[in-house]
């Protein structure tokens, strides 16, 4: 008789699980094949106590074994033995004298296999309905669940690549000087500004005290005089950054050209916020980051247990980038959201005091597809009709390894090249170096 002890991965098998084994168990041998076998192993000398042991196995009570062998004897052919041993002491039988006839018994094998098609159909049942419900529990998980687990998985990222392209409309009333950030125009006029952006990044914070990144990025906004047109990529890596742009780069008049194609060296942690050229640097703090591994911990556990979803409405599911996701629709509980950034700054100052609160845009569309087998963010778009931003991530914890330039041009340098070339043209000399002449 085939039994089991343990179910799936340890745990105990459910009813259904039982019903089958027993059902099984019970047919295996009829009334009739248990007397034709009770005679063949008497003729063959086989003691009574080994028969009644194999009957029982084969699912037999106790009782209706003594009176099957009673029956095979009965028949003939077959030499007495003594009687079957006595029921062991846990066994609940009626001592009655037996009386059933072969009819009798031949009908008890027939409610016996009754009974078994009838366990075997339950069973079937019972295992139907159960793999129904957990394939649909799969399939449909509860997206506040799922939400509340990608805020768990996003806890535990150190590295991850993303892409993202946006297209941005902003109206502003009269213009604006691009200088001085003054209105260069007192009328009411209304102009519109268009902005798109795209780049792609990988970034490695598994020591944010030291963070790397590589970017590719590429954009334009405004137009005529005010229009900013960049392309480019900038790496930072050992506390060290490294910027190339492409041709045809220019911010409103001043054109990058002179320096496209090359990598610039920029090491924020020399003194970099003053320069040769009056009014030209960075202005970057030479401050070093000093996060503890204590900070780490509690902002990775305030990201654990935030939640700022309002509205969850699920989606048809998607495959995005070769990975299955759940899709959702979604706002922004504006409140969590303030307070999940508060809770972020106070542990890196305890003294911060929240002035601003993140803006989201009214009736904006927000969605977002988390992966069906990790729950980490797959894909993210916020769209209010003027604005649309389009946002898709991978290799969470694999991302390439982050290569820096070797030939590199120093930061000081291009600034002198770049601001002296262009204070040339404006007044018709140049300040940049004069070409050294060999003189024979």
């Amino acid at each position: 008789m085939y039994q089991e002890q343990v179910g799936v991965g340890g745990k105990s098998p459910n009813a259904a699980y039982y019903v089958i084994i027993y059902a099984i168990n019970q047919h295996i041998m009829s009334n009739e094949e248990a007397i034709v076998f009770i005679k063949s192993q008497l003729s063959q000398g086989i003691k009574q106590e080994q028969i009644v042991g194999e009957l029982m196995h084969q699912g037999f009570a106790y009782r209706d074994i003594n009176q099957l062998i009673a029956q095979a004897m009965a028949s003939g052919s077959v030499a007495p033995q003594q009687p079957a041993p006595s029921a062991p002491s846990n066994q609940n039988f009626n001592t009655a004298p037996q009386t059933q006839t072969y009819q009798q018994a031949g009908s008890s094998s027939g409610h016996k296999k009754t009974f078994v098609i009838i366990g075997i159909v339950a069973a079937l049942v019972i295992l139907g309905g159960a793999g129904a419900y957990a394939y649909y529990s799969y399939s449909n998980p509860d997206p506040i669940t799922v939400l509340h687990k990608m805020m768990a998985s996003i806890s535990q990222v150190n590295s991850f690549s993303a892409s993202l392209s946006g297209d941005f409309t902003d109206e502003n009333s009269g213009g604006m000087d691009l200088f001085s950030g003054e209105s260069a125009s007192s009328s009411a006029t209304t102009t519109t500004s268009k902005t798109h952006t795209e780049l792609s990044a990988d970034i490695d914070l598994a020591d944010v005290n030291n963070p790397q990144f590589s970017i590719n990025f590429s954009g334009n906004s405004g137009s005529g005089m005010m229009m900013v047109v960049l392309g480019g990529q900038l790496i930072y890596k050992d506390k060290t950054g490294y910027l190339k742009v492409n041709p045809g780069t220019s911010i409103g008049p001043i054109s990058l050209n002179m320096i496209s194609g090359q990598w610039v060296k920029i090491e924020p942690q020399k003194d970099i916020s003053t320069s040769t050229i009056p009014g030209v640097g960075l202005g970057v703090s030479g401050d070093k980051l000093n996060v503890t591994p204590d900070q780490i911990a509690q902002v990775r556990n305030i990201i654990k247990n935030a939640y700022f979803f309002n509205n969850v409405t699920k989606l048809p599911d998607e495959t995005v980038n070769g990975v299955s996701t759940r899709h959702y629709k979604f706002s922004v509980d504006e409140t969590a959201l303030n307070k999940f950034s508060d809770d972020v700054a106070l542990v890196f100052d305890s003294n911060y005091v929240a002035t601003t609160t993140p803006e989201i845009p009214q009736g904006a569309n927000l969605e977002i597809w988390v992966g069906a087998g990790d729950y980490l963010p797959r894909k993210f778009v916020e769209s209010d009709g003027k604005n649309q931003v389009q946002a898709t991530y991978s290799n969470y914890n694999s991302i390439p390894a982050i290569q820096v330039p070797q030939d590199t041009k120093s930061f000081q340098s291009v600034l002198e090249e770049v601001f002296g070339s262009m204070f040339g043209s404006m007044t018709g000399t140049s300040t940049a170096p004069s070409p050294k002449v060999k003189v024979k």
